[in-house]
């Protein structure tokens, strides 16, 4: 049976994975993880949430990033738990909210395979790649639209002056905007025209 071997490098903030069988690497995976002192595993590679597993509690829980909006991050979780149900990794009755605002969890089931951790460290990742088209879509919107906002085409910009300006804009009228009445009395002139 082949061995999974991790290597934590703390300076990096990285995790390596490989899948080693009779000394010769199969796969290996890298993830940005790092480990805490009470020995879980935080992996921060998905761009919506953060991924704890618990050895010692035998959970796994997912939290949102600080910058992440909205019901984003429910959808990612979501989306994580229903992949390791479908690998028969997580039983998905067991998705529960977590105790913290937007985390969920769920129980690491008893198994009598010799490192579940390992193995749900390499499903992560496997998952973690199939999102990764969908967080660079995100990026190359997100800078695309500011190139658009910050260095428009010619064809949807205009220089200073080239738009004409009308007489008068908007509901303000200039002089009048102080007077308790001026309200009516834009209203009046807007019917005479």
């Amino acid at each position: 049976m082949p061995d999974v071997r991790i290597r934590f490098s703390p300076s990096e903030r990285k995790v390596l994975l490989k899948i080693v069988d009779e000394n010769e690497v199969l796969a290996s995976f890298k993830l940005k993880a790092k480990k805490t002192l009470d020995g879980n595993i935080i992996i921060f590679d998905h761009a919506d949430i953060d991924i704890v597993l618990m050895p010692e509690q035998k959970k796994i829980v997912t939290f949102k990033k600080d910058n992440v909006t909205g019901d984003i991050s429910y959808g990612a979780a979501d989306r994580m738990f229903k992949y390791l149900a479908s690998r028969g990794i997580i039983n998905p009755e067991n998705v529960q909210g977590g105790g913290t605002l937007n985390s969920f969890e769920v129980a690491i089931p008893d198994s009598d395979v010799e490192a579940p951790i390992k193995i749900i460290m390499l499903s992560i990742s496997k998952w973690i790649e199939e999102e990764r088209p969908y967080f660079e879509y995100g990026e190359e919107h997100e800078d695309l639209m500011q190139d658009r906002f910050l260095e428009p085409d010619d064809e949807e910009a205009t220089e200073l002056g080239d738009v004409p300006h009308d007489k008068s804009k908007g509901s303000i009228v200039p002089g009048y905007y102080r007077s308790p009445y001026w309200m009516s009395y834009i209203l009046e002139q807007k019917e005479e025209e």
